[in-house]
């Protein structure tokens, strides 16, 4: 979404105009996982159960969605909406991992109420969230071993347990705060909109006036109601969450080096890593659950004769402890758990054109992994996992 300004007054009142002639077309929404929870149930037909209650629209950005686009938001009629922070603090890992190391926690924050007038299946403890407490989405409970009224230490902040909810209704993020607590932990603020138009028709005019609002030079991505993976920034791949549950979780040193790199536990690189000789590439460091996926890809890439479409001498790594080069927040890339992989750099530098095969991507998509080439910023010569 490069940005383009307000373009005026008139640009302004046609995208108002087109909100409100409540624009019908569109393709229906995928489907998409839903948080655990009850159908809703009409008092007056005891028994039969009703559709539970839509998720709301998704829109991020490279860095954060730009103001315009949330003063244009902001200002529709019926539109409920929510700016989201989100980033990277670190969780003392105490006699867990060598001394002065940590555990990276994806954080969300927002305004509580905000927030539960747009996404579905908020708890009354999550409402009435207040500064010094935090909601732990219910995985990232298990992986600490917190319950409520605990208290854990993360960035610094002394916080109090005040609930635990369904993952997907915190977007899969780990924790979840107030914006005082999220300002203290230095989130970057409006990494992310949730946009709950009044009816699913009304889609079409409300994105129609975020695009007009986005600044020149801004990339910007929409999902439409019901049709992202999770509600969080970049939803086309795994959270951290995610990864950890599936590649493990790891402890480093919280500063990385200037380059963007970080100091990983020993032991977590001992029991998670293997170098193995894979087709095509010969041998590779990469997480050892990434290892099954990775060899039946590159296996029928050579089936089908198609091996000359990767080059070995231009392999650019599987695993590599950093962070995204250029994201806020210090979000971890794929490669800090060793999950993806680089192929033919040379052509496909990160942020230009990609040009890889598309039977390539094709044959990789088949095996769970995902294209970085039609990320929001294209990353032509990476494949990541997505799905087993």
């Amino acid at each position: 979404m490069r940005t383009r300004g307000l373009a005026g007054c008139s640009s302004l009142v046609l995208a108002l105009m087109a909100f409100v002639s409540a624009c019908s077309g569109g393709s229906a929404p995928r489907p998409v996982r839903q948080p655990q929870r009850a159908a809703a149930v009409h008092p007056q037909s005891a028994g039969v159960a009703t559709a539970v209650e839509p998720e709301p629209g998704l829109v991020w950005a490279e860095s954060r969605v730009p103001a315009t686009v949330v003063r244009v938001v902001a200002s529709l009629p019926a539109v409920r909406m929510v700016a989201v922070a989100n980033g990277t603090a670190w969780l003392p890992a105490g006699g867990r991992a060598p001394r002065g190391m940590a555990y990276p926690i994806d954080v969300s924050a927002a305004d509580p109420r905000s927030y539960a007038s747009v996404v579905p299946g908020v708890s009354g403890a999550m409402r009435t969230l207040t500064a010094g407490h935090v909601v732990l989405g219910t995985q990232s409970a298990r992986l600490r071993g917190l319950h409520p009224g605990d208290r854990t230490n993360i960035g610094g902040l002394s916080l109090t347990v005040a609930a635990t909810v369904p993952d997907a209704v915190i977007g899969d993020a780990e924790m979840f705060v107030t914006p005082a607590d999220g300002r203290r932990l230095h989130l970057p603020p409006d990494r992310y909109v949730l946009v709950k138009p009044p009816r699913t028709s009304s889609w079409a005019g409300i994105a129609t006036a975020m695009k007009r609002a986005v600044p020149r030079g801004v990339r910007m991505r929409l999902k439409a109601p019901g049709t992202a993976r999770v509600l969080h920034e970049a939803s086309a791949v795994l959270t951290s969450l995610e990864e950890k549950l599936r590649f493990g979780e790891f402890a480093a040193l919280p500063h990385a080096t200037a380059a963007g790199y970080l100091t990983i536990d020993p032991h977590w690189q001992a029991s998670h890593l293997r170098t193995a000789p894979v087709p095509i590439l010969g041998p590779v460091t990469c997480n050892r659950a990434f290892f099954p996926q990775l060899r039946a890809a590159l296996r029928v890439v050579v089936r089908q004769h198609l091996q000359r479409l990767i080059n070995p001498r231009d392999y650019g790594g599987c695993y590599a402890p950093r962070l995204i080069p250029g994201h806020p927040g210090q979000e971890l890339s794929h490669h800090a758990f060793g999950s993806a992989i680089d192929i033919n750099v040379t052509a496909n530098p990160q942020g230009q054109a990609p040009h890889q095969d598309p039977r390539l991507v094709r044959i990789f998509a088949r095996y769970g992994l995902t294209w970085g080439g039609r990320f929001l910023v294209p990353d032509g010569m990476h494949f990541e996992a997505l799905q087993r």
